[in-house]
This record gives C-alpha cells, structure tokens and sequence, in this order.
C-alpha cells in the first residue's frame, strides 16, 4: 500500500466514525452536560467538523472555509454563509462556550459537504503535496501533517470521546 492510499482510507475510516458519531442526535443528546468538565457532544461534533473544513479549505487549499461561503442546501435558509445557519458561535473557540444550540438538520447538511469537499480534494492529492508546508493557528506545519493531526486521528479521538456521552445517556456509541 502506498501512501496516497493509506492517508485516502484512514480519511474515508475517519468520517465513518464521525458519521457514526453524528448519527441519532437530537437537540437533548447533543447538548446534554455532563459532570465535570467534559464537554457537550453539540460542541465536540462542531469542533471536528469545523477543524476539518478549516485544515482542507483554509490552510492547505488557501480558501475560504465552507462555513464562510454561501449554504448550498437549498431547503435551508440562505445567510452569508453557513456560519449564521448552523448556531456555532462565529469567533474561535466558540464552540467551547455554554447557551448556543447546534441547529442539528443544517449541521449535517454541513458536516456531509465539508466531508465531501475532503473526498474530492483528496483525488487530486500527490505524494509531493504531503511535505508542502502550510500554516496552521499554532504555526507552520505540512499538509500530511494537518491531515494526520486534524482529519484523521483528531476525529478518530473525538468520535470515542462521544461515544462515551452517548453511553453515558444510555445510547448505543460506537458499535464495536
């Protein structure tokens, strides 16, 4: 197996666990606290969606995210982008803040284009393009780097981690 095809299937095991994760919410799933300081699965879902569509579209494609661009979904509302749609508070990090509510049928829609923009992307990715360097929030990196880090082990991560509040509400996480 080379490479190409190694980073191509982590991905597409990637979003399967993020669609296994994702799958069955509802507004009481998604925003329940639990105790501690673990967070909402409305804010960990946001979190990997939102990364994902930040590391592909706006470090290593240089675009614009497409929670920034106009909403294709035609049966939603149509704002300056899918940002106002969604209920994710706009400033970074701001899914970690407590009160906003994910509006769950434009998430998915969301979530299911940010992963399709990945999947199309990744046709035209070269093995050259994986020492590219980019720059992240925390400085530079590559782009196989950001795709190890960002679209593949952290939603693999966070998928676990929402598995857990699923089972801690008594729902079925991650069907291992």
């Amino acid at each position: 197996m080379d490479v190409l095809d190694y980073i191509k299937g982590s991905i597409a095991d990637a979003h399967r666990f993020n669609d296994i994760a994702a799958s069955e919410l509802t507004d009481e799933v998604g925003m329940w606290q639990p105790s501690g300081t673990a967070n909402t699965i409305q804010a960990l879902v946001a979190h990997m969606t939102t990364g994902e569509d930040n590391a592909i579209n706006r470090a290593i494609r240089n675009g614009e995210k497409l929670n920034e661009q106009p909403s294709t979904n035609s049966s939603l509302f149509v704002s300056k982008g899918w940002s106002k749609e969604l209920g994710i508070p706009p400033e970074r990090g701001g899914q970690w803040t407590k009160g906003w509510t994910l509006n769950l049928p434009a998430f998915q829609a969301y979530r299911k284009a940010v992963h399709k923009e990945t999947d199309a992307w990744l046709e035209t990715l070269t093995e050259a393009d994986l020492d590219r360097e980019v720059f992240w929030f925390n400085g530079a990196n590559t782009v196989g780097g950001l795709l190890r880090m960002v679209v593949i082990h952290h939603q693999l991560l966070h998928s676990g981690e929402i598995s857990t509040l699923k089972g801690l509400q008594g729902l079925k996480g991650l069907p291992m």
